[in-house]
């Protein structure tokens, strides 16, 4: 079964004004504590007021050290820098999650950046895998860099802290002196905070979906499958020649839909623009793998990828049934899948939404039992309780979803079984 694409768009069903407000609001909140705290250790008299009020530029330096995003600007640059040092180019770096909205675009550093939210934190970086060859490593490599980026920082602002705690403790008579110790005060909070959220391992909510952070994928770096890695590579021959073709990379999703419509016989363009619009939780991302399917002369290993889209896509939307050649696409993804054990849980989930229930439990069942991934486990559990569901066994559907949301709680297929 393909790995769920997380969907890069915090907020969608929001305004896109509201949580940058928010999130404004409480990052200086946050690194305004000792504002509060300095005004009730000091008698309310004109020295005390025109203190808060000599300090009121560090809430102006704060606002824009946030709406800038510095954070986010260098550790995304982190990352991209360590991509180049290893030898994969590039595409582009982007700051914020926002997909709906056009973002904005520029050349800096060498590097091309796509900007959806100047305020909230977060991003990532797109970059080419051009060999499978030492992969993992690099890709360590370059997952590590972020937060390395975030370390160094934070020792150069303790280094700096430091070094006004020693000269001695401002007091309101000399605020405007110091006015640094107390915007490193802020800064070190909100740092703290930032490098915390990347390292400890956890899945972070954007909009609908979740988003493994850097600490969560370097554990999961071992348990990639070198087939996925070849399919990487094989992503970066089609960006290639989407790139011939001029085409816009990143795409938003009008792009990508007025692209699939240029481009009807191109499976690596209606591929593409597939991934685009499935972002924003349109099905008619699922119209566009199966028209890529129709094409004639695309790749093998383009075909299997395409094809494990499209049955996974079908599955996680409960669409099977709409598809009337859904069994014969699912046996011939186990015929030229390199890993039978995930082609043949793709073609257990099938025949349970095929109703032929005893046939897919069984597979399920063997692919429990032989798959060490956890992506594999979660999505087999996920359609045997499914199977059980539908036998009126709710109780043990219900453990079967339990144990599929412990195996990978990002399983995009779990959202059948919530009501379980």
């Amino acid at each position: 079964m393909a790995a769920p694409r997380s969907i890069e768009g915090a907020f969608l069903k929001s305004p896109w004004w509201l949580p940058e407000i928010l999130t404004t609001c409480l990052y200086l909140l946050i690194a305004s504590w000792f504002f509060v705290a300095e005004i009730f250790h000091t008698n309310l008299t004109w020295e005390s007021i025109s203190f808060v009020c000599q300090t009121s530029g560090l809430v102006w330096l704060l606002a824009c050290a946030t709406i800038l995003n510095w954070t986010s600007i260098s550790h995304e640059l982190g990352h991209a820098i360590a991509a180049s040092l290893v030898g994969y180019p590039v595409h582009y770096i982007q700051i914020g999650f926002a997909p709906l909205r056009k973002p904005v675009r520029i050349r800096l550093l060498g590097y091309n950046w796509s900007i959806y939210s100047f305020i909230r934190g977060g991003g990532f970086v797109s970059h080419a895998i051009t060999s499978a060859q030492n992969a993992r490593i690099k890709m360590a490599w370059i997952i590590a860099s972020g937060p390395l980026v975030d370390i160094f920082i934070l020792g150069l602002l303790i280094f700096a802290y430091v070094r006004f705690m020693q000269i001695g403790s401002p007091t309101v008579s000399d605020a405007i002196p110091n006015l640094p110790f107390y915007i490193l005060n802020g800064l070190l909070i909100y740092h703290c905070l930032h490098l915390a959220r990347g390292l400890i391992p956890m899945e972070l909510k954007m909009g609908g979906s979740k988003m493994a952070n850097d600490g969560r994928l370097l554990l999961q770096l071992p348990s990639i499958s070198d087939q996925t890695i070849q399919s990487w590579v094989e992503t970066e021959k089609s960006r290639s020649e989407l790139s011939a073709l001029n085409l816009p990379y990143p795409a938003t999703p009008e792009e990508a839909m007025r692209m699939a419509d240029m481009h009807p016989n191109n499976a690596t363009v209606l591929y593409y623009a597939a991934t685009v619009v499935r972002q924003t939780g349109d099905e008619l991302y699922l119209s566009y793998l199966r028209k890529a399917l129709n094409v004639q002369g695309t790749s093998s290993q383009q075909r299997v990828t395409i094809l494990d889209e499209y049955l996974t896509g079908l599955l996680e939307n409960g669409l099977v049934s709409t598809d009337l050649k859904a069994d014969e696409l699912s046996l011939e993804l186990v015929t030229i899948h390199e890993d039978k054990i995930t082609a043949l849980g793709t073609r257990g989930g099938i025949l349970i939404d095929l109703h032929r229930l005893h046939e897919g439990e069984q597979i399920l069942k063997e692919v429990i039992e032989k798959s060490a991934n956890p992506l594999d486990r979660a999505y087999s559990c996920t359609f045997l309780a499914l199977a059980e569901k539908q036998k009126g066994n709710l109780k043990l559907a219900h453990t079967y979803a339990r144990e599929a949301s412990r195996h990978n709680s990002s399983c995009a297929a779990l959202k059948r079984v919530s009501e379980l």
